[in-house]
Protein backbone atom coordinates (compact mmCIF):
# COMPACT_ATOMS: atom_id res chain seq x y z
CA UNK A 1 0.00 0.00 0.00
CA UNK A 2 1.57 3.71 -1.25
CA UNK A 3 1.91 5.97 1.41
CA UNK A 4 -0.75 8.73 0.52
CA UNK A 5 -3.11 5.08 0.34
CA UNK A 6 -2.19 4.38 3.76
CA UNK A 7 -2.39 8.31 5.31
CA UNK A 8 -6.16 8.27 3.79
CA UNK A 9 -6.95 4.91 5.23
CA UNK A 10 -5.52 6.42 8.46
CA UNK A 11 -7.51 9.58 8.24
CA UNK A 12 -10.73 7.50 7.53
CA UNK A 13 -10.24 5.45 10.45
CA UNK A 14 -10.10 8.42 13.03
CA UNK A 15 -13.18 9.95 11.54
CA UNK A 16 -14.79 6.90 12.36
CA UNK A 17 -13.72 6.38 15.86
CA UNK A 18 -14.17 10.08 16.09
CA UNK A 19 -17.63 9.84 14.72
CA UNK A 20 -18.50 6.51 17.21
CA UNK A 21 -17.37 8.50 20.29
CA UNK A 22 -19.81 11.54 19.62
CA UNK A 23 -22.37 9.18 18.57
CA UNK A 24 -22.20 7.62 22.06
CA UNK A 25 -21.65 10.84 23.87
CA UNK A 26 -24.74 12.63 22.76
CA UNK A 27 -27.35 9.63 22.64
CA UNK A 28 -29.66 9.70 25.47
CA UNK A 29 -28.48 7.46 28.53
CA UNK A 30 -30.83 5.29 30.19
CA UNK A 31 -32.59 6.06 33.52
CA UNK A 32 -30.18 5.50 35.99
CA UNK A 33 -26.89 6.31 34.21
CA UNK A 34 -26.71 10.13 35.49
CA UNK A 35 -27.92 9.48 38.47
CA UNK A 36 -31.20 9.89 37.88
CA UNK A 37 -34.13 7.04 38.65
CA UNK A 38 -37.46 6.75 36.88
CA UNK A 39 -39.01 7.36 40.45
CA UNK A 40 -36.76 10.70 40.90
CA UNK A 41 -38.04 12.04 37.18
CA UNK A 42 -40.78 14.70 36.52
CA UNK A 43 -44.49 12.68 35.86
CA UNK A 44 -44.82 14.95 32.94
CA UNK A 45 -41.69 13.76 31.31
CA UNK A 46 -42.24 12.56 27.48
CA UNK A 47 -40.80 9.58 27.71
CA UNK A 48 -42.30 6.13 27.42
CA UNK A 49 -40.72 4.70 30.43
CA UNK A 50 -41.61 7.48 32.58
CA UNK A 51 -44.75 6.62 32.36
CA UNK A 52 -46.02 6.14 36.08
CA UNK A 53 -48.05 3.24 37.32
CA UNK A 54 -52.15 3.59 38.19
CA UNK A 55 -51.39 2.80 41.30
CA UNK A 56 -48.84 5.13 41.91
CA UNK A 57 -50.74 7.92 40.94
CA UNK A 58 -53.62 7.34 42.58
CA UNK A 59 -51.96 6.45 45.61
CA UNK A 60 -50.36 9.98 45.76
CA UNK A 61 -52.96 11.81 44.37
CA UNK A 62 -55.46 10.57 47.36
CA UNK A 63 -52.63 11.03 49.58
CA UNK A 64 -53.44 14.54 49.73
CA UNK A 65 -57.05 13.80 51.42
CA UNK A 66 -54.86 12.70 54.40
CA UNK A 67 -52.43 14.85 54.25
CA UNK A 68 -54.30 17.66 55.37
CA UNK A 69 -56.09 16.47 58.29
CA UNK A 70 -56.93 16.38 60.96
CA UNK A 71 -58.81 19.29 59.86
CA UNK A 72 -62.15 20.94 60.02
CA UNK A 73 -64.00 22.83 56.84
CA UNK A 74 -67.01 24.77 56.22
CA UNK A 75 -68.79 24.65 52.95
CA UNK A 76 -72.27 25.77 51.27
CA UNK A 77 -73.88 23.22 49.52
CA UNK A 78 -76.43 23.10 46.57
CA UNK A 79 -78.59 19.81 45.95
CA UNK A 80 -81.20 18.39 43.75
CA UNK A 81 -82.41 15.74 43.45
CA UNK A 82 -85.82 14.32 42.75
CA UNK A 83 -87.19 13.76 45.98
CA UNK A 84 -86.77 14.01 49.30
CA UNK A 85 -86.45 17.21 51.68
CA UNK A 86 -83.66 18.47 50.32
CA UNK A 87 -84.88 17.93 46.27
CA UNK A 88 -84.08 21.94 46.08
CA UNK A 89 -81.83 23.05 48.51
CA UNK A 90 -79.16 25.54 49.47
CA UNK A 91 -77.71 24.19 52.95
CA UNK A 92 -74.50 25.30 54.88
CA UNK A 93 -72.16 22.62 57.01
CA UNK A 94 -69.30 21.89 58.77
CA UNK A 95 -66.89 18.70 58.37
CA UNK A 96 -64.87 17.50 60.66
CA UNK A 97 -62.13 14.68 59.52
CA UNK A 98 -60.08 12.58 61.26
CA UNK A 99 -58.18 10.77 58.82
CA UNK A 100 -57.96 8.16 57.85
CA UNK A 101 -61.40 7.36 58.22
CA UNK A 102 -62.90 9.47 60.91
CA UNK A 103 -65.91 11.80 59.58
CA UNK A 104 -68.51 14.16 61.13
CA UNK A 105 -70.54 16.63 59.14
CA UNK A 106 -73.26 18.69 59.88
CA UNK A 107 -76.06 20.28 57.88
CA UNK A 108 -78.02 23.50 58.66
CA UNK A 109 -81.25 25.00 57.19
CA UNK A 110 -81.14 28.61 55.81
CA UNK A 111 -82.70 29.19 59.22
CA UNK A 112 -80.35 28.18 61.12
CA UNK A 113 -81.47 24.54 62.74
CA UNK A 114 -79.37 21.89 62.17
CA UNK A 115 -80.87 19.40 58.95
CA UNK A 116 -78.93 16.27 59.55
CA UNK A 117 -75.62 15.31 61.75
CA UNK A 118 -73.41 12.45 60.06
CA UNK A 119 -70.34 10.81 62.08
CA UNK A 120 -68.86 7.98 60.08
CA UNK A 121 -66.29 5.51 61.88
CA UNK A 122 -64.72 3.07 59.35
CA UNK A 123 -67.25 1.36 57.57
CA UNK A 124 -70.23 2.34 60.26
CA UNK A 125 -72.35 5.42 60.25
CA UNK A 126 -74.61 6.74 62.43
CA UNK A 127 -76.98 9.56 60.87
CA UNK A 128 -79.46 11.56 63.08
CA UNK A 129 -82.13 13.64 60.91
CA UNK A 130 -83.42 15.81 63.97
CA UNK A 131 -86.73 17.43 61.68
CA UNK A 132 -87.49 13.43 60.85
CA UNK A 133 -87.38 12.81 64.15
CA UNK A 134 -85.28 9.91 62.90
CA UNK A 135 -81.94 8.09 63.43
CA UNK A 136 -80.49 5.32 62.00
CA UNK A 137 -76.87 3.19 61.88
CA UNK A 138 -75.45 1.32 58.45
CA UNK A 139 -72.65 0.61 56.61
CA UNK A 140 -70.95 3.19 54.37
CA UNK A 141 -70.91 2.82 50.63
CA UNK A 142 -69.21 4.36 47.61
CA UNK A 143 -71.54 6.49 45.48
CA UNK A 144 -70.81 4.13 42.86
CA UNK A 145 -72.10 1.31 44.73
CA UNK A 146 -75.62 0.08 43.39
CA UNK A 147 -78.20 0.97 46.38
CA UNK A 148 -76.26 4.14 48.30
CA UNK A 149 -77.94 7.40 48.84
CA UNK A 150 -75.65 9.16 47.06
CA UNK A 151 -77.48 12.54 47.22
CA UNK A 152 -77.36 12.40 50.71
CA UNK A 153 -74.58 15.35 50.88
CA UNK A 154 -73.03 14.05 54.28
CA UNK A 155 -72.45 10.45 53.15
CA UNK A 156 -70.98 11.80 49.85
CA UNK A 157 -68.91 13.63 51.86
CA UNK A 158 -67.66 11.28 54.07
CA UNK A 159 -66.60 9.25 51.01
CA UNK A 160 -64.31 11.74 49.62
CA UNK A 161 -62.05 12.27 52.13
CA UNK A 162 -62.24 9.01 53.70
CA UNK A 163 -61.91 6.73 50.50
CA UNK A 164 -58.76 5.36 48.98
CA UNK A 165 -59.15 4.91 45.30
CA UNK A 166 -56.69 2.01 44.40
CA UNK A 167 -56.15 -0.35 41.13
CA UNK A 168 -55.49 -3.09 43.51
CA UNK A 169 -58.89 -5.36 42.43
CA UNK A 170 -59.46 -4.62 38.80
CA UNK A 171 -55.70 -2.96 37.82
CA UNK A 172 -55.51 -0.44 36.04
CA UNK A 173 -54.08 0.76 32.61
CA UNK A 174 -53.09 4.80 32.37
CA UNK A 175 -53.15 7.39 29.92
CA UNK A 176 -51.32 10.45 29.46
CA UNK A 177 -53.55 13.32 27.99
CA UNK A 178 -51.44 16.81 28.04
CA UNK A 179 -50.89 17.36 31.67
CA UNK A 180 -52.54 15.24 32.96
CA UNK A 181 -53.33 11.04 33.02
CA UNK A 182 -56.36 8.88 32.88
CA UNK A 183 -56.03 5.48 35.38
CA UNK A 184 -59.02 3.42 33.87
CA UNK A 185 -59.94 0.25 35.54
CA UNK A 186 -62.50 -2.11 33.92
CA UNK A 187 -65.65 -3.12 36.12
CA UNK A 188 -67.55 -4.83 33.24
CA UNK A 189 -67.38 -4.88 29.73
CA UNK A 190 -69.38 -1.97 29.51
CA UNK A 191 -68.31 -0.10 32.51
CA UNK A 192 -64.92 1.34 33.59
CA UNK A 193 -64.00 3.73 36.02
CA UNK A 194 -61.59 6.19 34.76
CA UNK A 195 -59.98 8.93 37.19
CA UNK A 196 -58.19 11.90 36.06
CA UNK A 197 -54.77 13.01 37.66
CA UNK A 198 -53.55 16.24 37.15
CA UNK A 199 -49.68 16.18 37.13
CA UNK A 200 -49.20 19.92 35.80
CA UNK A 201 -47.59 20.36 39.03
CA UNK A 202 -45.33 17.97 39.56
CA UNK A 203 -47.70 16.38 42.82
CA UNK A 204 -50.21 14.40 40.80
CA UNK A 205 -53.89 16.22 41.85
CA UNK A 206 -57.33 14.46 41.74
CA UNK A 207 -59.38 16.48 39.08
CA UNK A 208 -62.14 13.95 38.23
CA UNK A 209 -63.12 10.32 39.19
CA UNK A 210 -66.39 8.55 36.96
CA UNK A 211 -67.83 5.92 36.02
CA UNK A 212 -68.39 5.63 32.21
CA UNK A 213 -70.75 3.16 30.33
CA UNK A 214 -70.85 2.98 26.91
CA UNK A 215 -68.35 5.28 26.46
CA UNK A 216 -70.54 8.00 28.41
CA UNK A 217 -70.18 9.03 31.89
CA UNK A 218 -72.43 7.98 34.26
CA UNK A 219 -71.65 9.07 37.70
CA UNK A 220 -68.65 11.91 38.00
CA UNK A 221 -67.09 13.83 41.02
CA UNK A 222 -64.98 16.61 39.73
CA UNK A 223 -62.44 18.66 41.88
CA UNK A 224 -61.81 22.29 41.16
CA UNK A 225 -60.41 25.48 42.81
CA UNK A 226 -57.69 23.84 44.02
CA UNK A 227 -55.49 25.76 46.84
CA UNK A 228 -52.40 25.46 49.30
CA UNK A 229 -53.93 23.89 52.82
CA UNK A 230 -50.59 23.14 54.74
CA UNK A 231 -48.65 23.39 51.72
CA UNK A 232 -50.66 20.90 49.74
CA UNK A 233 -53.30 21.44 46.97
CA UNK A 234 -56.95 20.99 48.09
CA UNK A 235 -59.93 21.42 46.54
CA UNK A 236 -62.65 24.63 47.20
CA UNK A 237 -65.10 23.34 45.32
CA UNK A 238 -66.42 19.60 44.38
CA UNK A 239 -69.25 18.73 42.04
CA UNK A 240 -70.79 15.35 42.09
CA UNK A 241 -73.65 14.25 39.52
CA UNK A 242 -75.56 11.65 38.86
CA UNK A 243 -77.32 11.29 35.04
CA UNK A 244 -79.40 8.57 35.45
CA UNK A 245 -81.27 9.62 38.54
CA UNK A 246 -80.94 13.48 38.07
CA UNK A 247 -79.03 14.16 41.47
CA UNK A 248 -76.76 17.27 41.39
CA UNK A 249 -74.67 18.42 44.48
CA UNK A 250 -71.98 21.26 44.48
CA UNK A 251 -70.18 22.23 47.79
CA UNK A 252 -68.19 25.11 47.95
CA UNK A 253 -65.05 24.62 50.80
CA UNK A 254 -65.71 28.16 52.64
CA UNK A 255 -62.62 27.58 54.79
CA UNK A 256 -60.18 24.92 55.60
CA UNK A 257 -58.76 24.67 59.34
CA UNK A 258 -55.65 22.12 59.95
CA UNK A 259 -55.01 19.81 63.12
CA UNK A 260 -57.63 21.18 64.97
CA UNK A 261 -56.95 18.56 68.23
CA UNK A 262 -60.38 16.80 67.64
CA UNK A 263 -61.35 14.50 70.64
CA UNK A 264 -62.04 10.94 70.08
CA UNK A 265 -65.56 12.04 71.36
CA UNK A 266 -66.62 13.55 67.89
CA UNK A 267 -66.39 10.59 65.77
CA UNK A 268 -68.08 7.97 68.31
CA UNK A 269 -70.96 5.59 67.17
CA UNK A 270 -72.91 4.50 70.12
Amino acid sequence: MSYAARLAASRADRALCLAAVLAWACSPLPPGARGESAAHRAPGADTADALPTGATLLERAASQRRRVGPLVATFNARIRRREGWFAAASLTGVVAVQPPDRLRVRLFLPAGPTAQDLTVAGDRYRLVLPLEGREETGVTCSPYAAGCDAGNPGLLLAWLFTHAPSCATHGCTVERHRDAYEVISALTPAERLVATVSVADGDPTMLAEEIQRDGQARIRIAYSDHRLVAGVRTPYHIEFSDAGSGIRIALEIATYRQNPGLPAETFRIN
